[in-house]
């Protein structure tokens, strides 16, 4: 699937979804990086957190349909937690909206994404 040329709508889409993911990583870096004295974040939590995403990652470059359908579980790993720190912490609500909303984003590209490969799959089988 990774030597089969893009059409140009798949092809805008599939940049969107690795710049979604892109961002969504960088947004995590900047967690320790922009907390606040009095409510520090760990390494340990940011990388554990990058985890999933960096896992997938390979996949998703390769554009190996399970690795695409991982990041899509994995956007929605991103989200409860972005949720739940907006909801929980008072600070940084900003970068957990960012990761929340580009969460939703990323899901929501994949899936098109997906959806796009399979019917021009389809097209292409008539």
């Amino acid at each position: 699937m990774s030597d089969e040329p893009i059409p140009g709508r798949n092809l805008l889409l599939w940049k969107m979804v690795i710049i979604a993911h892109a961002t969504i990583l960088a947004l995590l870096l900047l967690q320790p990086l922009m907390a606040p004295v009095e409510h520090p974040v760990s390494w340990t939590t940011t990388l554990l957190l990058l985890l999933p995403g960096l896992v997938v990652l390979p996949g998703l470059l390769a554009k190996r349909p399970n690795g695409i359908v991982w990041t899509a579980l994995v956007s929605l790993l991103y989200l409860t937690v972005a949720i739940t720190d907006l909801w929980s912490l008072s600070t940084l609500r900003w970068l957990n909206g960012g990761i929340a909303l580009f969460s939703m984003m990323l899901f929501g590209l994949v899936w098109t994404y997906m959806r796009e490969i399979r019917n021009a799959r389809k097209q292409a089988l008539r």
